[in-house]
């Protein structure tokens, strides 16, 4: 299920920030990159808060299994699954 997410709110911020920084520990690591040195790990819990970006999730069983980002004239400014739901069309639905 897809829902709009409230960026806003600390708990909610802590679901997104724990799935990107877990999908993007990921794909470091498949780009061979250094963790520190990979700007989208460099995001803090404020933020997203902070962001003018909405933010979606894809809930699965009642977890947060992916989080899109998109800005007000539709650009997907990111898109991130968490490693446990990869490759099950998550991303393709959201």
């Amino acid at each position: 299920m897809i829902e709009s997410l409230n960026d806003k709110e600390t708990e909610i911020d802590r679901y997104i920030y724990r799935v990107f920084q877990t999908s993007y520990k990921i794909e470091a690591n498949l780009l061979q990159v250094n963790y520190q040195d990979f700007p989208p790990l460099k995001r803090t819990i404020k933020d997203f808060q902070t962001s003018a970006t909405n933010f979606y999730g894809f809930f699965q069983e009642s977890n947060l299994a992916a989080v899109i980002e998109i800005d007000e004239v539709t650009d997907i400014c990111s898109l991130v699954v968490h490693p446990s739901y990869f490759r099950q069309g998550i991303a393709k639905q959201l």
